[in-house]
């Protein structure tokens, strides 16, 4: 009861402030400013601060979970978010090339997504192996926003918006012109909006 009082307190100082109505648009948006405020006081000023200031609050909560990923998830966290900001990205243009509502990445072009991020962030080769398959045993339950698709033969995002918040963190990763050149040429692309917008909350 204490901790719901205490929620509602800051959620009520939130709702009168006029800059939160960019943040409560959507029942999506409320549910995460809710979650937040249960261990924070200070809210993010825009919707990409929102959103991925969820993506940290729901690892924290699964790192420190009593499970046998528990040591995964501490040790290979870098790891773990290039995978989601990768598999965001590929499942992203998915959905704007084809006709799937929701898309899904297979298993076996996930298990390569980890073994390429391992090695781009410098892992030994010996290890590899190792931790891709970690990796992938704890994507068939549950990895942090990925979750295994009905028949448990790849991974998908519940939720679209955050889905298309990682694959704006993938695309603002990389050089100042790479950048912007991608954001130049999604701009005009009414069905990148959403990515587009988390770019540009992750830039300025």
């Amino acid at each position: 009861a204490e901790a719901q009082k205490r929620v509602k307190d800051r959620f009520d100082v939130l709702i009168q402030q006029r800059r939160s109505d960019r943040l409560t648009r959507t029942p999506l948006q409320v549910v995460i400013l809710l979650l937040i405020l249960e261990n924070s006081p200070t809210l993010p000023p825009d919707r990409y601060q929102l959103f991925w200031r969820y993506f940290e609050t729901i690892y924290e909560r699964e790192a420190a979970k009593r499970t046998g990923f528990r040591h995964l998830l501490t040790d290979q966290r870098s790891v773990i978010e290039s995978v989601h900001s990768a598999v965001g990205l590929l499942l992203q243009v998915q959905s704007q090339s084809g006709d799937e509502i929701v898309a899904e990445l297979p298993m076996a072009r996930f298990e390569a997504v980890v073994g390429f991020q391992l090695r781009s962030l410098g892992h030994p080769d010996a290890d590899i192996a190792r931790i891709t398959r970690n990796i992938v045993e704890l994507a068939t339950t549950r990895l942090v926003l990925l979750v295994p698709t009905a028949a448990s033969d790849g991974v998908m995002f519940e939720i679209r918006s955050l889905q298309e918040l990682m694959a704006a963190r993938a695309l603002t990763e990389g050089t100042d012109d790479r950048v912007e050149r991608r954001l130049m040429a999604l701009a005009p692309n009414p069905n990148w909006r959403n990515t587009w917008i988390f770019m540009a909350g992750r830039i300025f």
